[in-house]
Order: structure tokens, then C-alpha cells, then sequence
């Protein structure tokens, strides 16, 4: 799956010395602390995916990357019009399946929730659209954490409402994109895209 990420933002912190990165009225001068990265990899199909997470994106200051394996099963397919099941392809007969992963949602959400009872942060900066955040989001803003979103047009309106301030990234995506080519030096697509499209986009 493409990579979520949340960066965690305070006042102030003793254990580093963070660069200013944004002011705004009722939080003062914020400071980004650390961006967490969280992704799922298929072994075998998505190697480039991995390295490019753990090679590079890791290596960087002030990122953390959490990545884990989906491991592909046999997955029958069900045919509402014909109501037939499907374990091989009609058409090529290689098995269907599916690689499935459930770790990663459960550690955005584990961390947000410890780190903040920690006092690690004071806001937490989000890059999701998955609706599946939102009792997350509302249980840390209850208690006075702020939980900003970063989405794409037209997704994740539910989660961008919910949390306290949201933004759009296609007008910077470009850029981003430009950034990270000059600083790998590649000319393959950046990130590497994961062998499947999963049904949602952190």
C-alpha cells in the first residue's frame, strides 16, 4: 500500500533542537519533532517499494520508517451477475488472491495514541484518507490534541471534517516529487508503486 504518514509537531522538546516550521494564530511557533512513515510491502513484487523505504526514506533526518510484509493467500472471487465463485483466472487460470495486511492501520493509530499520552506531541500531522482514523482522531482531540490532516482532492472528506485543520497535497506534490528525484538521482518513478491498488489511500 502506498505509505501513511503522520509527523508529530510540538512547542518545545528537550531531546533535539527542531526547526521552526510553521506559525499560527492559537498555537504560537510550531516545530516538526519527527515524521513517522508506515507502510506495507509484498515480498517478492514490491522489493524496489522496500528499498526505496529502508534505503532511502530511512536514512533521512528526522524520518521514521515502520514497514511490514503482506503475505499473498488464495482469495475466491464471487460474480454477482452470473453468481458464480472463481479461484483461477477465466481467462489466464492463474490463482486469484489477494495480499492482505492489518498491521498498519493498528500502528498509526497504537502510536498517535501512546505518544501523545507520553506528551511527545502537542499536534500530529496526518497524511491519510482512510475513514478508519476517526475514533483515533476524535479520543486524542478530546483531550486537547490537535490532529491536522493532509488528503487529496476528493478523498477523505469524512476525516478531513473530524480533525482540526485539513489541507489538500496535489499543489505540492509536484514539487515533492521534483525534491525526492534530484535527491536519489533516479529516473524511475518516485515512490516505486506497489504491484496493486489498494482500496484507499496513508
Amino acid at each position: 500500500m502506498p505509505p501513511s504518514a503522520t509527523g508529530r509537531v510540538s512547542r518545545s522538546s528537550s531531546r533535539s533542537k527542531p526547526k521552526p516550521c510553521s506559525t499560527r494564530p492559537g498555537l504560537g511557533t510550531i516545530s516538526l519533532e519527527e515524521t513517522r512513515v508506515y507502510a506495507s510491502f509484498e515480498p517478492g513484487r514490491e522489493m524496489k517499494f522496500k528499498g526505496w523505504l529502508h534505503n532511502f526514506l530511512d536514512k533521512q533526518p528526522g524520518i521514521r520508517v515502520f514497514a511490514v510484509e503482506r503475505h499473498w493467500k488464495k482469495h475466491t472471487i464471487h460474480c454477482g451477475a452470473c453468481r458464480s465463485d472463481f479461484s483461477v483466472c477465466p481467462s489466464c487460470k492463474a490463482d486469484l488472491g489477494r495480499a492482505a495486511e492489518k498491521t498498519v492501520d493498528s500502528r498509526i493509530v497504537t502510536d498517535m495514541l501512546s505518544l501523545a499520552w507520553e506528551g511527545a506531541y502537542d499536534v500530529a500531522l496526518m497524511l491519510s484518507s482512510d475513514r478508519d482514523f476517526l475514533p483515533a482522531v476524535d479520543k486524542l482531540q478530546s483531550k486537547n490534541h490537535k490532529v491536522v490532516n493532509a488528503t487529496w482532492r476528493c478523498h477523505g472528506h469524512e476525516l478531513a471534517k473530524v480533525c482540526w485543520a485539513s489541507f489538500e497535497l496535489d499543489s505540492v506534490i509536484q514539487k515533492l516529487k521534483r525534491w525526492v528525484r534530484r535527491m536519489t538521482n533516479a529516473l524511475d518513478p518516485w515512490p516505486p508503486q506497489p504491484a496493486h491498488q489498494p482500496a484507499h489511500t496513508i
